[in-house]
């Protein structure tokens, strides 16, 4: 978890010319963290300690104090969400998903055409579908 804070561009240094942190990777970061908070860790023997090893590091990565992070949210809700949602699940003291989650993001639509199930844009609308359908505040400390 902390790798992949880092990997980001997320560390307290400036980012990197050549592996410079995009909103979309900044996106998948953050969905990729909340999943390792609520659906890994209460699976694995030890999950409160392998959140509590990474915290904070992690709620460094997401604080408003990120900077390279920060550049990126004006004008993209998506992000915003996906900060506060991944921020929320690892501020939690107990593992897993938070009281009263819907469950799966799925929409049970037909099965599409191979592509379109393979494009990279229907593919980031899945996945942050959810954001925009059940937002929740941005809890983060300014």
């Amino acid at each position: 978890a902390s790798e992949a804070a880092e990997v980001a561009g997320w560390h307290a240094s400036s980012p990197r010319k050549s592996g410079e942190l995009t909103r979309d990777l900044a996106l998948m970061c953050c969905l990729c963290l909340q999943h390792l908070a609520e659906d890994v860790a209460p699976v694995l023997t030890h999950g409160l300690d392998f959140l509590s090893e990474h915290k904070e590091v992690v709620l460094a990565a997401l604080s408003r104090d990120n900077l390279n992070l920060q550049r990126l949210v004006r004008s993209n809700e998506l992000l915003r969400q996906a900060i506060a949602r991944s921020w929320r699940a690892w501020q939690r003291e107990e593992i897993g998903p938070p009281p009263g989650d819907a469950g799966s993001d799925r929409d049970g639509s037909p099965a599409r055409s191979r592509e379109r199930e393979f494009s990279k844009v229907a593919s980031m609308r899945e996945l942050t579908g959810p954001l925009l359908r059940d937002p929740v505040s941005d809890l983060r400390p300014l």
